[in-house]
């Protein structure tokens, strides 16, 4: 039975249901985490009486856990019902609203009539058109009610089931097993077995493990996709909930993970205008969840986030590696990126970033500008010859190999690239699926490059790869082996970019210079647009330190609309030569990458290289500051 027009005038905010019980959740969080700090300040408390208690507290910690999920999925259901069914009732009483004014008699149930209907065609036609806008916006809101009542009478049950702890998961061959220790054997699986088990299970099975182990559940490759973005969804408030409890709700952190927790516009329904994004009327419907397929509260903190959708309709997906400096607090710069290349390209875009990249470009150093940085080192090699300085030498030496906060490390593209390849896989399998046809294109900027070419190097699969003002082409030794066997490679450098300094070394740890490899493409960078005419005028070239992320932030540039083409399989805008880059591409031997010894060579080769650009290195870069 449909809702009527009085009823829907009188209906609660339901926002504060969901913040009530949103709090609840919290509440109880910092209770269990204050029953197990006591516990384990026990002080010398030994033997059977302290091991039954410990026992019994952990037990009842991880049952709290998995009440606080199910009241956090409870407060999530609660909070997107009054989104949905909000902006389904402002909608039918606006059209009730307007229908009024126009003169119009609209009844309780939302039949529409108007004095001169039987003589007027024109005013019946209109009538007609107000009673099927409301009658239609009244339908929604009843899908809508059916929809999440059903969604919050499971999860009632739930709770009423879990009094005494969680009731054991039913598998698809009748067996019973704890939900903890059917999210421990997943994690022993392979990618296959797990997707096979997954979609073996019911629906009640799925969600009491995702209740039991969100993180788990969120971070497996084989689990398919929207299984994971459910799961990380409820790890991301479970994670804010663990910042307010330890007093750090108004942290860095805090306000990311309220960030994420947001709607978006959904990028298929937005249009662009002059360069810019442009919703429509009505845009306030078009909000979509934001989409997590990893995520991790580590210090740095570790996702990957999916913007847009995979569908029978979708020509490709893209994947973006962003570089130096990227984590969860400072990743929204990215997801603006993100969002925008999949508006323009109609493909999803998924912000790769499930690793600790490297925060600084120089270890040691607070300036993590890039300018300061590279400036700052250029200096300071150029007042020490390489003879008398064997602790600078060292410096560099550990900087090569041996420090991984540092972008001049090759620690964090060892470390990510084997899960992009893992990604990248199950990409594929979800493309299979949903998306049958769709290519996939691989993008990685800066250092994200580097982890880029590693992957490749390590067999990577990709229909297409863009090394976008990328460090390099893989760490490791040895060419890449991407099975795609007619894989179309690019890179985007704009002229000055300060990336150069260390593509031109032969002995950087991030390998070759993917703007002069064999066989990769080199696209333009090309001119700003008119999204920021006070810093960069339309029409005026990219480069330089600017050139470096410009085309990054400006989704209307030359070398954002080339990634964009790429993306879509279309043609883009080859490399135009406006001025040459800085510096000129000197080779220095590169020697072995195995060994101290090996290493400080390395070091040697770099410091002579930089020694040497120094002068250039402040001429060029220190104007643009």
């Amino acid at each position: 039975m449909l809702p009527t027009i009085s009823a829907l005038r009188s209906w609660p905010d339901t926002d504060r249901a969901s913040t009530i019980i949103g709090d609840a959740a919290t509440v109880l969080d910092g209770a269990s985490r204050t029953m197990i700090r006591a516990c384990d300040a026990g002080g010398k408390w030994y033997g059977a009486t302290r091991s039954a208690v410990d026992a019994r507290v952990r037990a009842e910690g991880d049952h709290g856990d998995e009440v606080r999920n199910v009241l956090q999925s409870v407060a999530d259901t609660t909070e997107d019902a009054a989104r949905d069914i909000g902006y389904a009732r402002d909608h039918v009483l606006r059209e009730v609203r307007y229908a009024q004014e126009a003169g119009f008699t609209v009844s309780d149930v939302g039949d529409v009539t108007h004095p001169l209907e039987t003589s007027d065609p024109d005013a019946k036609a209109v009538a007609d058109n107000f009673e099927a806008a409301i009658r239609s916006g009244l339908a929604t809101i009843d899908v809508f009610d059916e929809k999440y009542g059903a969604a919050l009478e499971e999860l009632s049950a739930d709770l009423h089931a879990m009094t005494n702890g969680q009731p054991h998961i039913r598998l698809p061959d009748g067996r019973t097993m704890d939900a903890d220790d059917l999210a421990h054997r997943l994690r022993g699986m392979t990618p296959e077995a797990r997707r096979r088990l997954i979609d073996a299970l019911d629906s009640t099975a799925l969600r009491h493990l995702i209740q039991a182990d969100p993180t788990t559940v969120g971070n497996l490759d084989g689990i398919p996709f929207a299984v994971r973005i459910r799961a990380n969804h409820l790890a991301i408030r479970t994670a804010l909930s663990a910042e307010i409890s330890a007093g750090r709700s108004n942290s860095a952190r805090a306000q990311q993970l309220r960030t994420m927790l947001l709607p978006i516009p959904d990028p298929a329904a937005v249009t662009m205008r002059g360069g810019r994004a442009v919703a429509g009327r009505g845009a306030d419907d078009q909000l979509v969840d934001r989409q997590y397929v990893a995520f991790s509260d580590t210090p740095n903190g570790r996702f990957v986030e999916m913007i847009g959708t995979l569908g029978p309709t979708t020509r490709g997906a893209a994947v973006y590696v962003p570089g130096t400096g990227t984590n969860l607090n400072s990743s929204e710069p990215n997801h603006r990126a993100a969002w925008s290349l999949a508006q323009q390209s109609g493909a999803p875009v998924f912000l790769y970033a499930d690793g600790d990249l490297p925060q600084t470009l120089v270890p040691g150093t607070s300036d993590r500008n890039v300018v300061g940085a590279a400036a700052g080192l250029a200096q300071v090699l150029s007042g020490n010859p390489i003879g008398g300085h064997a602790a600078l030498l060292g410096t560099i030496a550990e900087t090569v190999q041996d420090v991984p906060d540092s972008a001049l490390s090759d620690h964090s593209a060892r470390e990510m690239a084997p899960r992009l390849v893992g990604f990248a896989r199950e990409l594929d399998v979800e493309i299979a699926h949903s998306a049958p046809g769709a290519t996939t294109t691989v993008i990685g900027h800066s250092y994200g490059g580097s982890i880029v070419g590693t992957a490749e190097q390590l067999g990577l699969r990709a229909d297409r790869v863009v090394y976008a003002s990328s460090a390099g082409t893989g760490v490791l030794d040895g060419p890449w082996h991407n099975p795609q066997a007619d894989v179309r490679r690019y890179s985007i450098t704009a002229p000055g970019d300060p990336i150069q300094y260390i593509q031109g070394l032969a002995a950087s740890p991030h390998g070759g210079d993917p703007d002069i490899t064999p066989g990769v493409g080199r696209l333009d960078t090309g001119t700003y647009s008119a999204l920021d005419p006070a810093n960069h005028p339309a029409g005026s070239a990219i480069r330089g330190l600017d050139g470096h992320s410009g085309y990054w932030n400006d989704p209307g540039s030359t070398g954002f609309r080339n990634m964009v083409a790429v993306i879509r399989g279309d043609e883009a805008e080859p490399y135009v030569h406006r001025e040459d880059d800085a510096p000129a591409r000197e080779r220095i031997e590169a020697p072995a990458r195995t060994g101290l010894s090996a290493a400080r060579r390395a070091g040697e080769s770099v410091v002579e290289h930089l020694s040497r650009a120094a002068g250039r290195i402040v001429r060029d870069l220190v104007p643009w500051r």
